[in-house]
């Protein structure tokens, strides 16, 4: 039927035709009844005439219809004259982004607000289970007042051509009914790799197609660039995006917002809409206030040429000749001018989780250890390109790499499968044979002279920082006092040799930076920050003036310098992170950094080894997991950055998560009340308290005052009796103490001992002599007092379902943990199942009902090296 302006259509007078496709016509008209004007979209013949296609258009539509928000266009109806079905929605003024780009690419900061509004949009729909499938600039509307409108929601997956079927529940626009193997439906150059592959889709399509959309506003063309779609597509398939035109035009945490979005892989994509839309939102805030750093937006890219030949990564490295420290980016101040971000681009992009980096002396190179080969060996490549080198090929761990000054030896730390600890190993960047220099130690540091390695090693259980000279190995000599229940790590040397940074926290990500003479000594704080505050892996400036290094008191985990004298931190990176293990170029205009996503799990993991993935998080730690009397339900603790620590609480069976409470409060060690209503908890970092609260959030109260540090609370099995640790003050020991749940008289049970547990009897208590896996593991008996040591290693206690062995965590010679069983009336421990964790520290608990160890691990996420160049 031909349509033209002025004909009426049912009581809507046709205007104008402003647009024609796939999916139909679309004309301008106005309801003549209630005197508006609408879109409407006359459905294609082929659709109108075939029944099923019908009614699975008209269900999509009632599906759509559904969504009210400001940033999509309504659906009004769906209607009938004849052979004619139409679809009367919003007619929406203003302009497509297709059509404004034709102008030239957006500015980052008129952007950004439309790009939050597009996010919404997605989030709205995704609530819903609803998926666009068709994202990209033509259907994104701007109305002349600056507000987003997203067309044709799902409408795509509506005029697919499937086999006849009836229409159900299982709508295709929903993501619990995913597009079959197969169907490919969408724009061919906006499709996201699993559309391309044909594969299931969910949410994480549309944030693909998303990325896409913001790449091309920002540089003005399409990230994966080809002459024909074909091209385009085989490009999102194979090849990294195309993100250069972007640098020194958006702030570098966008980039790394953009490098996610456009994952090949979903499971390396933000999980949903919301989180892409936090880290937005905090983009927004900080470049208004001036955080993020911005270049001019005239940079030309300098192009690196790949001509060269992979054998001048380590020939040039070792022929260095050191360079001035110019230190331009890091030193800069408000009355030079701004450093300039030229490039910002990923230094790996696949193969394995890559971490580490660190720059060869004259800032060509960077030596990092991967997994890519299936092993953790270390690689070198060349900043300009090419592919990497493999300079390691071992069965062991090998990671921590460090180069030399004079840029002819790198040092680094091994885990061998034959050793009883770590240890630090030097061999030639040309790689060879590697000399093992240090017994037990890691973190390895050269001083600027080449002749020391500073490190961590561990004494009686906690770390501490040493030192040994290269020309004698034998004698090493500690620059830090172990002190128990602190961790020492992460040294850094400083350029002139006096000083030592390190990292002191009390565990989990918490901790402060500090100085020490590298002759030994009391060491200063040069970070204040709150209680909770993460800062950690240092690294000097080539001038010595400031400790770059990363932490999470902006909210999320970024790179940040200090004076050495302490100060006011400075923002260096923004974004989502986060950015960790940084190494800078002695010129000062390059730096390296790993954007490490670990992503923590709670899991249930089975004798064999098997790990049942209960819960994955984007981001953060997740911690300690209790198991309710009934077994239906987990507690756990998790962290995100620039947030307390909060219980959350989940089915035993796997699914959503839910915060007890959104307080500035940390709250942590959740452990369930037998009557199933409540759990106990203690506040951790700062004061240590004792608490307990309702499973709805509700009837907080105090167990334990404030005159005592109370932490790592149990609850009998009858819920009469409180045991928790009374923390020790000045070189006192903890003390673990039983007493009534609502009050009473306190009884001392054991001195010298941590993480008490109650048995499923209640006659007895385990618990361990330190957090470190150096405490060992015992039990006292309720009922006479008598205390028995069962083992010298080994820590997180946790009771087996016959009330008389307990497990515990164990670490085995290449740094990993796992789980052991010891009887409580002594004899040879032994090892529980092929267990492993990725990760150490990770208490569990065992549900009796299966046998399993409820805990947590970080064995998700990917980790990237990422190169920031500077003019």
């Amino acid at each position: 039927m031909s349509l033209q302006p002025g004909q009426q259509v049912l009581h809507y007078r046709l205007i104008d035709k402003i647009g024609e496709g796939g999916m139909g016509m679309v004309w301008k008209a106005e309801d003549v009844q209630l005197a508006r004007e609408v879109a409407l979209k006359v459905l294609p013949e082929v659709v109108a005439r075939d029944t099923h296609r019908l009614l699975r258009f008209e269900h999509e539509a009632r599906t759509l219809a559904a969504l009210n928000h400001p940033n999509i266009a309504t659906i009004h109806g769906l209607e009938q004259d004849g052979p004619l079905r139409m679809l009367v929605m919003e007619l929406v003024q203003g302009e497509t982004v297709a059509a404004r780009l034709e102008t030239g690419p957006y500015p980052f900061d008129e952007a950004l607000p439309l790009m939050r509004q597009m996010v919404k949009a997605l989030a709205a729909a995704h609530a819903k289970g609803i998926i666009h499938r068709d994202l990209k600039p033509a259907n994104i509307m701007i109305t002349p007042e600056g507000q987003v409108k997203v067309l044709d929601f799902g409408l795509a997956k509506a005029f697919e051509e499937t086999p006849a079927e009836p229409v159900s529940d299982d709508s295709p626009t929903r993501s619990r009914s995913p597009t079959r193997p197969g169907m490919r439906v969408g724009t061919a150059n906006y499709m996201s790799p699993e559309q391309i592959s044909g594969q299931p889709l969910d949410q994480r399509s549309d944030l693909f197609q998303l990325g896409l959309v913001f790449s091309e506003m920002l540089a003005g063309g399409h990230p994966f660039p080809g002459p024909t779609p074909i091209d385009i597509q085989y490009a999102i398939l194979r090849s990294g995006p195309q993100l250069e035109p972007l640098a020194g035009r958006v702030p570098d945490g966008f980039m790394r917002v953009l490098a996610k979005l456009l994952e090949k892989e979903p499971g390396y994509r933000y999980p949903d809409a919301e989180a892409l839309e936090v880290d937005l939102r905090t983009l927004q805030r900080d470049s208004g206030s001036g955080i993020v750093p911005m270049s001019t937006s005239g940079v030309a890219v300098r192009r690196r040429t790949k001509s060269r030949r992979v054998v001048s990564i380590v020939v040039g490295a070792v022929a260095a000749i050191a360079l001035a420290a110019t230190w331009i980016v890091w030193t800069s101040r408000s009355t030079e001018r701004s450093p300039i971000l030229t490039r910002l681009v990923p230094l790996t992009q696949a193969g394995g989780d890559n971490r580490f980096p660190s720059f060869s002396p004259d800032g060509n190179s960077v030596v990092y250890t991967s997994s890519r080969g299936g092993a953790w060996d270390l690689w070198v490549t060349l900043i300009s390109g090419g592919d990497p080198v493999q300079i390691t090929d071992t069965p062991e761990v090998e990671t921590d790499p460090a180069w030399s000054p004079d840029g002819s030896r790198v040092a680094f730390t091994r885990y061998g499968q034959d050793e009883t600890t770590a240890g630090i190993y030097v061999m030639p960047a040309l790689g060879g044979v590697a000399r093992r220099v240090v017994d037990g130690g890691y973190d390895p540091a050269w001083s600027a002279d080449g002749r020391w390695l500073a490190y961590v090693e561990e004494d009686e259980g906690w770390p501490r920082i040493s030192k040994v000279a290269l020309n004698d190995p034998g004698n090493p000599s500690p620059v830090t006092i172990a002190e128990e229940g602190f961790f020492h790590r992460h040294p850094t040397w400083s350029p002139d040799g006096e000083w030592i940074v390190f990292s002191r926290g009390a565990g989990g990500p918490s901790g402060r930076l500090v100085r020490v003479s590298s002759a030994g000594g009391s060491f200063v704080a040069i970070t204040d920050d709150p209680q909770g505050v993460a800062s950690f892996h240092p690294v000097f400036t080539p001038d010595g003036r400031y400790v770059v290094h990363s932490s999470d008191r902006g909210g999320t985990t970024n790179l940040w310098r200090v004076a050495l004298g302490g100060g006011d931190p400075e923002r260096i990176t923004s974004g989502p992170g986060p950015d960790v293990l940084a190494s800078m170029s002695r010129d000062g205009r390059r730096i390296v950094y790993t954007t490490d996503q670990v992503n923590p799990r709670i899991v249930a993991i089975s004798r064999a080894g098997q790990v049942d993935v209960l819960a994955e998080f984007d981001g953060g730690t997740a911690w300690g997991p209790a198991l309710s009397h009934d077994g239906s339900m987990l507690a756990f603790t998790r962290k995100v950055a620039g947030r307390p620590w909060a219980i959350f609480l989940m089915p035993r069976s796997g699914g959503s998560a839910r915060a007890l409470l959104d307080i500035p409060q940390d709250m942590m060690w959740p452990r369930f009340h037998p009557d199933g209503r409540s759990l106990i908890f203690f506040t951790w970092p700062g004061r240590q308290r004792v608490g307990r609260i309702g499973l709805d959030g509700t009837g907080l109260t105090w167990l334990t005052g404030e005159e005592t540090e109370a932490g790592y609370p149990d609850v009998s099995p009858d819920g009469k009796r409180l045991a928790f640790v009374r923390v020790g003050g000045e070189g006192a020991p903890d003390e673990i103490i039983v007493r009534p749940l609502d009050g009473g008289e306190e009884r001392l049970v054991a001195e010298n001992a941590t993480l008490p547990r109650f048995s499923p009897d209640g006659r007895w208590l385990a618990f361990a002599g330190a957090r470190s896996f150096a405490g060992g593991v015992g039990v006292v008996d309720l009922e006479s007092g008598e205390i028995r040591r069962l083992t010298s290693t080994g820590t997180w206690p946790a009771w087996m379902p016959d009330g008389r062995t307990i497990a515990y965590a164990e670490e085995t010679a290449d740094g990993l943990q796992t789980a052991s069983v010891v009887s409580i009336d002594g004899g040879q421990p032994r090892r529980l199942g092929d267990i492993l964790w990725t990760g150490q520290h990770y208490p569990y608990v065992v549900d009796p009902s299966s046998g399993e160890l409820i805990s947590a691990d970080d064995g998700g996420g990917k980790s990237t090296i990422w190169l920031a160049e500077y003019d």
